[in-house]
């Protein structure tokens, strides 16, 4: 087959696993309809019919996603359990308690720890065994307040993972280290993070996400500042990683046979695959490394174009619902622009090569990435192209030096693994420094039209004679375009932010009225997004406990500001008659409830003093 008919039957199979409806009409059929797809395939192969092998694929990849839907079935009542399980990812703190995704002979399930069972299970790590009581329980629908009487509403990523019911957690006992290839994964995660003690909090989150892309300690404004520069791809494990691993384990490989360095090659893959939890951007990567490694061994080499199509049609064969994964989508898109696109534009652009490939890179990944995040989040940040091309050349070498020198430092430790890890902590401040400008200087956000005036001028580029001037004109629009969210942008007067927080600006001066369910990373969000420089004022209207966490959150990126918490207000306007009012500004803010729950009401008023309240 040729590349392009490749491309073609990849394709076919993304469609498929994402059109179940298709199979599903099928399904009745029992094996007939298997024997005749997978039939058909057999019959393209044999009599070199493309496309026929593309019309199977299809019809394979539909009927595989409508069993993998018909096979969910989330548990619809509540009862108890108690006996094995396995946990199936690592456990994270998360809205008080520790969440963690378990594995019982009833299936997978999100479970839920407080107290002292969270205490347990807060530094144990995915694969290990245990004996579990626990109380089983149907995924809430939101609408309902008790979840124990809730019909099944799972989620889009709930079903993704296969997650059948929520778990709370009683207690757990008898712990065993589980299988063992989790065995050797998780010595060498822990063994990796011991040689951190030297590392702040923020550092020591940074490596693990280099390293394994475990994101649960990072800060909400750390998490936030990386995405203002959009330079989250770097704490998500990609091919990058991969690459590096095999580089890493090549001279050892090399001691082996052809046969012996495939298995080799495999071996490793799958191990590093643990390591990261296999994650669907890791596993889209390491499949299509060992896709590369078996063409290599059976003497069929061929493009990494033709390895990224053949990869989509692998895993859709093992798990159609992969396709559905963000994560596996960005990977996709992100690998297919570094393919067809980078290369072709490395070579026009002029300067260092080092400059020019990095810049290639980013722009031919973000033009492919972009409409996807564009469509999730909104928007895709400007100053993500000077960032990436500042810290991308940093994090592979410091990647690098951290699987290995780690390894040292983690074993040694002390005032060894401090010296071992100074440039790695040198490499860490660095990326640190360049999330941060991005997120201080907030150049604004591309949209969809922008885009697609961008995706012209790239195309344009690439169809042009190298050395031609006529390169200039769309050069000169993608820089237009790419000034103008920030010479366009304009500070919106109110916004909401998350479910219950709304922010109020005017004159400079800006009030943020707070709720309860407004997590700290879309806080930061929000105001990053709205342009807010300094905070003038924050109104708590939750807990008190949840209202300290946003406080601290929002002082570690604006500095002091003014902040009424609802013990504060209480105390202190005890005995007033209600509504009461202060201004702030142009802007007035009115109390007209203090107990049992703080309630406000933010307007804006005239300079003779008639407040206009919404």
């Amino acid at each position: 087959m040729s590349d392009r008919w490749v491309y073609a039957l990849g394709g076919c199979a993304w469609i498929g696993a994402f059109v179940p409806a298709l199979g599903a009409e099928f399904l009745s059929f029992g094996w007939l309809i298997w024997i005749l797809g997978f039939g058909a395939g057999a019959i393209a192969l044999a009599s070199r019919k493309p496309w026929l092998l593309c019309v199977a694929m299809l019809l394979v990849a539909s009927l595989l996603s409508a069993r993998a839907e018909a096979n969910y079935r989330p548990i619809t009542e509540v009862s108890a359990y108690e006996g094995s399980a396995t946990l199936a990812s690592d456990p994270e703190q998360f809205s008080g308690g520790l969440r963690v995704e378990m594995s019982i002979p009833r299936g997978r399930f999100e479970g839920w720890a407080y107290g002292h069972s969270a205490a347990q299970l807060r530094d144990r790590l995915a694969g290990e065994k245990m004996t579990l009581k626990a109380k089983l329980r149907p995924l809430a629908d939101s609408s309902s307040s008790d979840s124990s009487l809730s019909a099944p509403n799972p989620s889009a990523w709930q079903v993704r993972r296969g997650i059948v019911g929520r778990l709370t957690i009683e207690s757990v006992s008898d712990w065993k280290p589980g299988a063992i290839h989790y065995r050797i994964a998780n010595s060498f995660r822990r063994t990796l993070m011991a040689g951190t003690d030297s590392f702040s909090e923020d550092q020591r989150a940074l490596f693990s996400g280099l390293i394994f892309g475990d994101d649960r300690e990072q800060s909400p404004i750390l998490a936030d500042n990386f995405l203002a520069g959009g330079l989250t791809h770097l704490l998500a494990v990609s091919g990058q990683n991969v690459v590096f691993v095999l580089l890493l384990a090549r001279p050892l490989m090399l001691r082996f046979g052809f046969r012996g360095r495939w298995a080799a090659t495999i071996l490793v893959l799958g191990l590093f695959a643990t390591i990261t939890r296999f994650e669907s951007s890791v596993v889209r990567a390491t499949t299509m490394a060992g896709v590369a490694a078996t063409a290599t061994m059976i003497g069929r080499d061929a493009s990494s174009k033709r390895y990224l199509a053949l990869t989509i049609c692998c895993l859709v064969v093992v798990d159609p619902r992969i396709v559905r994964s963000l994560g596996f989508q960005l990977s996709v898109l992100a690998s297919a622009g570094l393919l067809f696109l980078a290369r072709p534009l490395e070579e026009r652009i002029r300067g260092p090569r080092l400059v020019a490939g990095v810049l290639a890179a980013t722009i031919a990944a973000q033009l492919c990435v972009s409409p996807l995040i564009i469509a999730t989040f909104d928007g895709v940040p400007v100053g993500s192209l000077w960032a990436n091309v500042l810290a991308v050349p940093i994090s592979g070498p410091l990647m690098m030096w951290g699987m290995t020198a780690g390894i040292v430092a983690g074993v040694f430790g002390g005032a060894v693994a401090t010296i071992i890890h100074i440039p790695t902590q040198l490499g860490i401040d660095w990326l640190q420094f360049v999330a941060q400008m991005s997120s201080r200087f907030w150049l604004g956000e591309l949209r969809m039209w922008h885009m697609l005036v961008l995706g012209g001028c790239v195309t344009a580029v690439l169809l042009a004679r190298r050395k031609s001037k006529v390169v200039l004109l769309p050069v000169g629009i993608a820089v237009l375009v790419l000034a103008l969210p920030s010479l366009s942008f304009t500070a919106p007067s109110v916004v909401s932010i998350g479910k219950d927080s709304t922010l109020w600006q005017n004159e400079g001066k800006s009030v943020l009225v707070v709720g309860e369910e407004t997590s700290q990373r879309q806080l930061l969000e929000g105001l990053r997004r709205a342009g807010v420089k300094r905070l003038t004022l924050m109104i708590a209207t939750g807990s008190e406990s949840k209202a300290r966490q946003q406080q601290e959150a929002l002082r570690n990126r604006y500095g002091n500001f003014e902040a009424w918490l609802p013990s504060q207000v209480s105390e202190a306007w005890r005995g007033l008659p209600m509504p009461q009012t202060r201004y702030i500004g142009n802007l007035a803010v009115q109390i007209t409830e203090t107990s049992p729950k703080l309630k406000v009401i933010v307007g804006f008023h005239e300079l003779a003093g008639e407040a206009l309240f919404s």
